[in-house]
């Protein structure tokens, strides 16, 4: 097991403004978590700032973590891999930051790809960047309707598809790559998720890629 607190050395991308904060990798109840030690202000902000900061050269990924994250990783071994293999694993939820505090006497900041946290900041990046977007997860329709519900509130957002979570793994790659999308936005529930994005990594796209859980699906609704 790592040591429980280790400073992140980013080494792949530029020095980010310390306006974005800073980062702490974490080993919090098995799951390798980052803390997010920013200003006050907007959290989500901060993370974007980072993220944003340049053109990835290889793939950017981003997950969260949550009670339910901690269940999977006592569960699977590959899980837990996959996890390391992320650039970014931040807190979502209260819990997750409630029991980083309590093992490493930090405070993180919450961080989720939902409307009240991170994903509006990556809508407005997008569109005021010309950043194309692709969303894969749900059943089918559910990703296209969200993408309407997006496209609603972001006017000139580019969204170049919309896929289901059903289809074959290796197909639905292949066929993002080939719309060379900046940004993924992957729903596929815990472990599915982060597997898809990292056989994306594998296959040589680069970007910046979320996972959601069940974001796609909330926005079925409204933003």
């Amino acid at each position: 097991m790592s040591t429980p607190r280790q400073i992140l050395g980013d080494q792949r991308r530029a020095p980010v403004p310390s306006t974005a904060g800073s980062i702490e990798l974490t080993d919090t109840l098995g799951v390798p978590v980052h803390a997010l030690l920013a200003p006050a202000g907007n959290s989500a902000a901060s993370v974007a700032l980072r993220l944003f900061s340049t053109a990835p050269t290889e793939a950017v990924l981003v997950t969260f973590a949550n009670p339910g994250t901690v269940l999977l990783v006592r569960r699977s071994a590959s899980f837990r891999r996959d996890l390391e293999a992320f650039d970014f694993v931040l807190p979502d939820g209260v819990g997750m930051c409630l029991a980083m505090k309590w093992l490493h006497r930090i405070a993180p900041r919450r961080v989720s790809f939902d409307t009240t946290s991170l994903a509006p900041e990556v809508f407005r990046h997008a569109r005021e960047r010309d950043l194309g977007i692709v969303l894969i997860g749900g059943a089918p329709g559910i990703a296209t309707t969200a993408a309407g519900r997006i496209a609603e509130h972001f006017p000139g957002i580019r969204i170049l598809g919309a896929f289901d979570g059903y289809g074959r793994a290796d197909a639905d790659a292949a066929k993002i790559r080939e719309l060379q999308p900046a940004i993924v936005i992957c729903g596929m529930g815990g472990g599915r998720q982060e597997a898809f994005l990292l056989k994306l990594r594998e296959q040589g796209w680069r970007g910046w890629g979320f996972t959601c859980g069940g974001y796609l699906d909330q926005l079925q609704t409204d933003l």
